[in-house]
């Protein structure tokens, strides 16, 4: 039986060794992978099992207004990411999703945590104003060594990165 190109091929089983002093079921001889069955080819839409309130199938027109020219786009609720169109020139079928159904019920993740409260005691926090650059060289000059004065290295009297 062949679908598309597509058909059944049963690998073969190694058959078991019988001594004949054992009862051996004859059920189990069948065990083994089966053909799955599917919806049959070019079934109508409306067949499809809905999920839950929902049709399986959801329809749209891309145009209310030039109808004549518009394209029909079909998408399923039961698969999310499987898409189709048609208009009167193509039609094409597209799923770009993760290959899982959809649930009837669905996921609502809890809502977060209400964020932090900051700077509660606002009366604590003090503004101040930038210092310009005149202020910042005053204090730099107070920080640094005057002109001329030597730099002391440590115990040894030479500069450990001349050499």
């Amino acid at each position: 039986q062949s679908t598309w190109g597509c058909f059944w091929w049963q690998p073969p089983r190694d058959e078991p060794q019988h001594d004949g002093s054992e009862d051996h079921d004859e059920e189990g001889s069948n065990a083994g992978p089966q053909p799955e069955t599917g919806p049959r080819l070019l079934a109508r839409c409306a067949d499809d099992a809905p999920l839950g309130a929902f049709d399986a199938w959801t329809v749209r027109k891309s145009s209310r207004v030039a109808t004549r020219y518009a394209t029909t786009l079909l998408q399923s609720n039961v698969w999310p990411g499987a898409y189709a169109y048609a208009n009167q020139r193509a039609n094409a079928c597209v799923y770009i999703g993760f290959g899982t159904k959809a649930l009837a019920a669905q996921y609502t993740p809890p809502l977060p945590a209400a964020p932090a409260v900051e700077f509660a005691d606002a009366a604590a926090v003090t503004e101040r104003v930038d210092p310009t650059v005149a202020d910042e060289d005053a204090r730099n000059a107070e920080n640094n060594p005057v002109d001329g004065e030597e730099l002391s290295y440590g115990s040894g009297d030479e500069d450990p990165y001349s050499q």
